[in-house]
């Protein structure tokens, strides 16, 4: 999980139900998260942005808070091919089996690579989810083709809250000279913008911040999370 403006915790009830239903589940004992507002509270006096929370037993919990970086205004991301001998197999399955392979071979100046199947459609990012904007429509692969994130779901409900078209299908990356603009999507990053591609090496410039959609969608979505978040300034 992380924050916004310090001390708003965004998703923080998704973030708890899923700490308590992870333990039920592992150790069959009913958490009482009723404190952590207070401890991480004490935890980000100091530290901000990114926090862990490991539940060891149930008698053992860790918080671990660490810094992020600035998140840049904009990012370049590359394309790579997974290949799949089971093709019911997700690729978010895939991905996890294999990222460290895409890790290794990612240029130093790409924020995350974006996997493509054989058949050149677009599936999603190593940790993050894809989204293109062709005209006044979003594009974003299928749900049940990708591990869907918390950021994406808020992205898709505001498309519908705000009669944004949204079609489920597979970008093609041989149809990127077709988008006027493209972004990631994840906890760590919220929404962020993609100004240059790379495919087979060769870059491809695009002007994500200037497409009115983009911009529309940014907006909401801080609105949504600094207004559904948890604020520790009184705890």
């Amino acid at each position: 999980m992380r924050t916004l403006s310090r001390w708003q915790i965004i998703q923080w009830g998704t973030h708890n139900k899923r700490l308590v239903d992870g333990t039920k589940h592992v150790f069959d004992y009913d958490l009482d998260t009723n404190s952590f507002p207070k401890v991480l509270y004490r935890g980000l006096l100091e530290f901000y942005a990114r926090i862990t929370i490991i539940i060891k037993d149930k008698n053992d919990v860790i918080f671990h808070l660490s810094c992020l970086p600035p998140p840049p205004e904009s990012c370049q991301v590359e394309f790579d091919v997974f290949q799949r001998t089971n093709v019911n197999v997700k690729s978010s399955e895939w991905t996890f089996r294999n990222r460290q392979i895409f890790e290794i071979k990612k240029s130093v100046d790409s924020n995350e690579v974006i996997l493509i199947d054989e058949a050149g459609k677009v599936h999603e990012g190593l940790s993050s989810n894809f989204f293109v904007i062709k005209g006044n429509t979003v594009f974003t692969a299928p749900l049940d083709s990708v591990l869907v994130g918390s950021i994406q779901t808020c992205v898709i409900n505001i498309c519908r809250r705000k009669s944004i078209k949204l079609v489920f299908e597979h970008p093609l990356i041989s149809d990127r000279e077709n988008w006027d603009g493209a972004f990631i999507t994840s906890t760590s990053r919220l929404i962020l913008p993609i100004n240059n591609m790379l495919f087979d090496g060769k870059p491809f410039m695009i002007k994500t911040c200037e497409i009115k959609v983009y911009q529309e969608l940014k907006e909401n979505l801080i609105f949504e999370l600094l207004n559904t978040s948890l604020s520790l300034k009184n705890e």
